[in-house]
């Protein structure tokens, strides 16, 4: 084997390393991006809640209460 071969199979070696390391960092800023996204929707979620249990409204004038509806 010579020394042109060794090298183009190193090289090669060294291009797959690179790629893989690219596309796991891609793969971990995807899945951190979707985590800080579900913090943000629990985030709302519970200050809906907080600001609902601040302000209760009346069984009989909530809107969204099905009860309520002809």
């Amino acid at each position: 084997m010579n020394l042109v071969s060794l090298l183009k199979i190193v090289l090669s070696l060294a291009n797959k390393l690179a790629e893989y390391v690219h596309d796991k960092q891609l793969m971990d800023a995807g899945a951190a991006k979707a985590t800080l996204s579900g913090i943000h929707m629990a985030d709302a979620a519970i200050a809906k809640a907080e600001k609902a249990r601040a302000n209760p409204t009346p069984v009989d004038k909530d809107e969204f209460n099905r009860d309520n509806k002809p």
